[in-house]
């Protein structure tokens, strides 16, 4: 082969590499963008009524994982072409807010001896009335001023002897369907708020501070209604993929999610249109919201109210523990004029499905 032949032989070879380069290179940016635009989709869809739109928001409970795959871009691009890593923390830019919100950043500090330490926390009825006793035992040690519980059985047989330790300490009770207040500040009122629901509800209270009043809304927003043998069919599908299973157990928990979707999005409404009604009172808003940070219910209650774990908590923290469903449904707000210091989950009790949040909040006048 004569030198000329030689150099056109490597040129095409070169060539083609390079034109194989681009092409690459071109194909992951363009699935980098789609993930981007998936990302931004989840953010968008919270503005959207849940309840006109059931099926988009549930579109919502992807955002974790269009979060991992555009983190994943940011590491590829670190690899193959550093000087592109731009490209995925432009993108991922405009979410910087929510992904703030699913998975906070703070830095903790103490909070002040007037704080008041405040408790929520959904005991599936006592654990299912098998562990009365490692609850009442959980918060007669948590040593809270105001502790709300939802979907509690104030009528075990444990009840009354507890109801008595806890008075003895110092507490006030209000319980109604469900519901139950515990209160080192004296229980004003107490009233339900009205909305739409199939057996899920909120309640309100006005507690009497030392200078000033106190609203507390404890919530248990529309439950997605899984039946066990839904649970068991969805854990089954995900320790053994089969299309058949997969296909059956995703129309069942679609199917329900939305519906409870369509009932959330007026129970969000309401208790933002009480809190915007409110406005100038000390509030807390807490309790079983069965929605993530990424969604219309959470969002719309937060754009009247802030976050007391997005404010003062640290990282995912999934407060709904059975296994296969890896999500932190539960939540606490205050009124902008209140400040929260170290807002977690407690993950020490497992006697529920879901794990209490706690949070030490302060008013300021």
């Amino acid at each position: 082969m004569s030198a000329t032949n030689k150099e056109h032989s490597e040129g095409g070879k070169t060539s083609l590499l390079q034109r194989f380069v681009k092409g690459a290179n071109r194909t992951v940016v363009l699935l980098n963008v789609l993930c981007a635009v998936w990302l931004w989709m989840c953010c968008i869809i919270t503005w959207l009524p849940c309840d006109r739109f059931p099926h988009l928001a549930v579109l919502c409970l992807t955002f974790p994982i269009a979060l991992v795959c555009n983190i994943g871009f940011l590491f590829l691009w670190i690899m193959i072409r550093v000087r592109q890593v731009w490209l995925p923390l432009v993108l991922m830019l405009p979410c910087v807010g929510y992904i703030l919100d699913y998975c906070p950043v703070s830095f903790p500090s103490s909070p002040p001896i007037d704080a008041l330490k405040v408790v929520s926390w959904n005991t599936m009825y006592m654990g299912c009335e098998k562990e009365e006793e490692a609850v009442e035992e959980y918060l007669t040690n948590c040593d809270a001023d105001i502790i709300c519980l939802q979907e509690t059985n104030a009528r075990g047989k444990h009840w009354e002897a507890f109801e008595s330790r806890m008075k003895d300490r110092g507490y006030e009770f209000h319980s109604r369907t469900g519901f139950v207040l515990m209160s080192r500040l004296h229980i004003a009122e107490a009233d339900s708020i009205s909305y739409n629901t199939r057996s899920n509800g909120s309640m309100r209270y006005r507690l009497q501070g030392k200078d000033e009043d106190i609203l507390v809304v404890s919530n248990h927003l529309e439950s997605n209604r899984f039946s066990q043998e839904i649970k068991n069919e969805y854990k089954d599908a995900l320790k053994h993929p089969d299309y058949e299973k997969v296909k059956k157990s995703g129309r069942s928990i679609l199917s329900r999610m939305a519906e409870a979707e369509r009932y959330r999005g007026n129970q969000a409404r309401a208790l933002r249109h009480f809190a915007y009604n409110n406005r100038g009172e000390n509030i807390v808003l807490c309790g079983d919201f069965n929605d993530t940070p990424i969604s219309y219910a959470y969002q719309h209650v937060n754009r009247e109210l802030k976050s007391a774990f997005r404010e003062s908590g640290n990282g995912v923290s999934l407060t709904y523990n059975r296994k296969g469903f890896w999500v932190r449904i539960d939540h606490l707000f205050l009124s902008k004029n209140g400040e929260s210091y170290q807002t977690h989950v407690d993950t020490s009790i497992g006697v529920s499905d879901h794990y209490p949040i706690i949070s030490y909040l302060k008013f300021h006048k």
